[in-house]
């Protein structure tokens, strides 16, 4: 057979593949062995031997040949075994003995007379023979013998295909009938084949010969394009027969829509006398489904240019071509999700023509780079990334070295105009090349940008908000230190300005001479005074803090009114001064919720401030009912911090007809101020001038709290004055009435009032009022659930005989030396027993030192909050819970506090400690007395009930 034949048949193969003689002298090529060899042409392999090429064969698994001659005794071998072959009806041969059907018939024989052997392959990277080891590869190939007999000796088609692993063929599994056209390509075993007799025609022979020894479809046309002949695998596949196949009955296998297509392209190549043909077209199947086949067809001709014959193969590509639509799908939904979203994906090739661009950004590669000349002296970067403050230039220095090769990758953040941009590029390296050397080469520039405008405004908003946070931090942790500090210093200076108030009450009760006690009084005053300054600094601190609360109470705005009447009135009549408090419309009966005590500070203080800066003249407070502007607000209760508190008594629900609006004038016919000094009055610390403070004294932080406590109470507070004529201050505030009527509420009026006892004579009912030596008490009394004192004093008094009060024992805990003997003194003046102790930790082991001795137990606790080693809070609550330690007895003696603090916070703190009542210091005689004598009985009350609860106890 002619060596243009030969390779004519090797030609519609899809794998590289050759035709060996015995003497390994190579007869025919196809391209592919050109292409896998490295050779230019056929012609530099065609009459040379194999071994001059480098195939070295390499033995693995159950394959063991070294050379060649052992691989063509294993095929000999095989032909050795005759095997009985006839022609069915559709011209191939089949073995009579198996005309039963196994599923894995082939399979198995592929496995058992399959001659493989793995090779490796010299690539040249020069078309000299010998290559030296310089100029080749190597690259690694499953090898395939087939065996032919033909008359004149055997030949030997050897193809070529990708190297399978070993455990990949040791592990598979047999294949079901049905797969069969998915597994074609698997490599068909050397087979004994005997030429028909009816087989004259050598062309013919030869493509029967070829067509059991390949892995494909393969079929014989003549030069009218009729089918003469087709492989056994195209029968076994499709389950057709002869009759339905040759001749243009194999177009019926081609699936409908591929099929006119493949029929046009066919005629058409029989019309025009092509050369070759290439179509991919849908195969059905024997199980009824399309997969898709390469059909190739190339054209055999005589010496002299005529046609014989076309000679097809057809692959099955369907994988392949699934595969590769699947990755073009993947490939738009991607370039669709890009085209949608705000970036950009971009390609530069080596010529500088724009590859691709997708994506909404508006951003222009092609704009960019074309602004630029490529600069080939330009500044070169090792790093990966670079500085945020990269320009766009720099785009364009990266993209050159990367299309230079000197950079793989690179990510960099630019900026155009008022824009940033994040680009990240990357080199899309080109394969090996043929005879071109060994290295990759980049053929184009990837890049994806993203706009990061935003993204770096956040993060500097980031950078921002954490400074902030930081300092909020700073200033929050700096005012609760000073708010601590604040409060720790005060609590320090009202110790000592509390016993000097309590010694001089107690000078004042042994003086007898009227000069003495005006000049004791005055020192009483002057303390007083420095007090109400104390809690002016700090009322200020817990507002700024926002630790002030606001209460919720019930009481009688009339009374309120005619407390501070009573104090006010005498302030004024020793300036000389007419004051005039007036009710216009406030019924008596009227009970409103809010914080009394705040709203009598801030009346007090505009009061005292009209006193003080009106020299003649007078000085009035109008209350009155006003329409309320809302009346469809709530009224809400709230912190400094402007958080809701909650309500210490009930509230009835809030409507129109529940609020009321109080309006509060303050009117005088003072000095007046003027615009620029009522703008700046609400400052803390400021006053109209410096001369101010020292004609008239005071902090200047009365009217900053006093506007405080009005607007966390819903109010409001405008001044009007004119200088040289007076002032008017108007406070407006919402209440809710109460739903039910109240007792009296008591208010402390001295604690904070302009007017002391010093300023008035002994022994007036001026005196009594602001010394606290009234009848009534001069503050609200405020103590545990069940425990609220509201006996009249004078009868809770009477009811203790002074011997009664011989034998009742009073337990005074107190770490301040003064503060103690003053207790001591005024309880003894009482007519009761003392005993102290200096800490908390003291005091229980007094208490449970006298319970093992059987002596009597104090009947009273006087305890003081701030102590060290063990505070007031921690002993009572230790005293109240620790059951093993202390009998009942013990835990249910009386405890009342002595606090220099009159905050709120500080009182609720008492009670939910365990404390039954507390008293805040100066504490006066009379108060002192009223509160002992009251627990006291309150005591034996509870001894008594629990005394009755045991006897019942006992008896069941």
């Amino acid at each position: 057979m002619a060596s243009d034949e030969l390779r004519a048949v090797l030609q519609s193969l899809h794998v590289p593949s050759l035709i060996l003689s015995r003497s390994r002298t190579i007869n025919a090529v196809n391209d592919g062995i050109c292409r896998l060899t490295g050779q230019l042409s056929h012609k530099s392999l065609v009459g040379h031997k194999i071994d001059e090429f480098g195939f070295v064969l390499i033995p693995s698994g159950n394959s063991q040949h070294q050379d060649w001659d052992s691989l063509f005794q294993a095929c000999a071998s095989e032909q050795e075994r005759p095997i009985a072959l006839q022609h069915n009806d559709h011209g191939n041969s089949v073995d009579k003995q198996r005309e039963s059907w196994v599923e894995d018939f082939w399979d198995d024989e592929d496995r058992r007379l399959s001659t493989v052997v793995d090779v490796m392959v010299t690539r040249s990277k020069s078309v000299s023979i010998p290559a030296s080891e310089d100029d080749v590869n190597h690259i690694r190939a499953r090898m395939s013998v087939r065996g032919l007999r033909l008359e004149g000796g055997s030949m030997y088609i050897i193809t070529f295909q990708r190297p399978v692993l070993r455990q990949e063929l040791s592990n598979a599994q047999p294949r079901d009938r049905a797969s069969d056209n998915e597994h074609i390509n698997q490599d068909q075993n050397v087979d004994e084949v005997s030429l028909p007799e009816d087989s004259a025609d050598r062309e013919k022979q030869v493509h029967r010969m070829v067509s059991t020894a390949i892995p494909y479809f393969t079929a014989l046309f003549d030069p009218d394009g009729q089918a003469v002949y087709l492989s056994t695998s195209w029968y076994r596949v499709t389950g057709m027969t002869s009759e339905e196949t040759l001749g243009k009955g194999w177009f019926q296998a081609i699936h409908p829509d591929d099929r006119q297509a493949m029929m046009d392209g066919f005629a058409k190549m029989v019309r025009h006398r092509e050369d070759s043909l290439t179509r991919e077209a849908r195969y059905r199947g024997e199980n009824g489904t399309y997969q898709w086949f390469l059909v190739r067809v190339e054209s055999s001709r005589e010496e002299f240019g005529n046609l014989n014959y076309w000679y097809a193969s057809m692959m099955n590509v369907d994988t392949l071509l699934r595969t590769k639509q699947d990755s073009e799908n993947r490939t738009k939904s991607i370039l669709k999700l890009v085209s949608h979203t705000d970036v950009c994906l971009w390609g530069i090739q080596q010529d500088g023509n724009l590859l691709l661009r997708e994506g909404s950004l508006s951003w222009d590669p092609v704009a960019i780079l074309s602004r630029q000349s490529r600069k080939e002296d330009s500044e070169r970067f090792n790093a990966t990334t670079c500085d945020a403050s990269t320009s766009a230039n720099r785009v364009c220095d990266i993209v050159k070295d990367i299309l230079d090769g000197k950079l793989s990758t690179y990510t960099l953040e630019h900026n155009e105009e008022d824009r940033w941009y994040r680009s990240t590029l990357i080199a899309d390296l080109q394969g090996h090349i043929p005879n071109q050397g060994s290295s990759q080469v980049t053929q184009a520039v990837l890049g994806l940008t993203i706009d990061i405008t935003d993204v770096r405004a956040r993060a500097g908003l980031e950078v921002q908000n954490a400074a902030l946070v930081e300092k909020e931090r700073v200033a929050k942790e700096a005012s609760e230190l000073k708010s601590r500090f604040v409060a720790n210093i005060s609590h320090e200076l009202r110790t000592p300005v509390a016993g000097i108030i309590g010694m001089n009450d107690l000078l004042t009760e042994s003086l007898s001479n009227k000069e003495q006690r005006y000049f004791s009084n005055n020192i009483r005053s002057a303390a007083a005074q420095l007090l109400n300054v104390i809690n002016d600094v700090l009322d200020l601190s817990k507002i700024e803090a926002g630790r002030l609360e606001i209460e919720s109470v019930p009481f009688r705005i009339c009374q309120l009114v005619e407390n501070i009447h009573s104090i006010m009135a005498i302030q004024a009549k020793r300036k000389g001064l007419s004051f005039v408090c007036k009710n216009v419309d406030i019924p008596q009966s009227i009970v409103v919720v809010g914080d009394p005590n705040r709203l009598q500070q801030v009346l007090l203080n505009l009061l005292s401030n009209s006193i003080k800066f009106t020299k003649t003249g007078r000085v009035t407070l109008d209350v009155s009912l006003v329409p309320s502007t809302k009346a469809a607000e709530e009224p809400v209760s709230r912190s400094s911090d402007d958080k809701e508190t909650s309500s210490q008594a009930s509230q009835p629900s809030s409507t129109s007809n529940s609020l009321i609006e109080i309006q509060f004038i303050v009117e005088d016919t003072g000095c007046g101020m003027t615009k620029a000094t009522i703008e700046k009055m609400f400052e803390a610390f400021l006053q109209a001038d410096s001369s101010t403070a020292r004609q008239y004294g005071g902090t200047g932080l009365g009217l900053t709290i006093s506007r405080q406590f009005v607007e966390m109470m819903n109010g409001t507070i405008n001044f009007e004055s004119t200088l040289g004529v007076g002032t008017r201050a108007v406070v407006r505030i919402t209440f809710q009435k109460a739903s039910h009527e109240v007792e009296e509420v008591d208010l402390t009026l001295s604690a904070r009032s302009p007017v002391t006892a010093g300023d008035v004579e002994p022994g007036t009912e001026a005196y009594a009022t602001l010394s606290g030596v009234a009848a009534e008490p001069a503050r609200q009394t405020l103590a545990r659930k069940g425990s609220r004192n509201l006996e009249n004093p004078a009868s809770v008094t009477a009811t203790i005989s002074v011997d009664d009060r011989n034998k009742m024992l009073v337990l005074i805990v107190e770490d301040n030396g003064v503060n103690l003997k003053i207790a001591t003194l005024m309880t003894e003046k009482l007519g009761l027993q003392v005993v102290t102790a200096l800490n908390g930790e003291e005091a229980l082991d007094i208490l449970e030192t006298r319970a093992e001795s059987k002596e009597s137990s104090p009947d009273i606790i006087l305890m003081d909050c701030m102590m060290p080693i063990m505070d007031g809070y921690e002993a009572t609550r230790r005293l109240r819970q620790d059951t093993s330690r202390f009998s009942a007895h013990s835990r249910s003696i009386p405890i009342i506090a002595l606090t220099a603090s009159a905050h709120e916070g500080d009182m609720k703190r008492c009670l939910e400690a365990g404390m039954d009542d507390y008293l805040i210091k100066p504490v006066n005689k009379k108060k002192l007395e009223h509160a002992l004598v009251h627990w006291i009985l309150k005591g034996q009350q509870r001894r008594t009930q629990n005394g009755r609860k045991s006897s019942a106890l006992g008896r069941t």
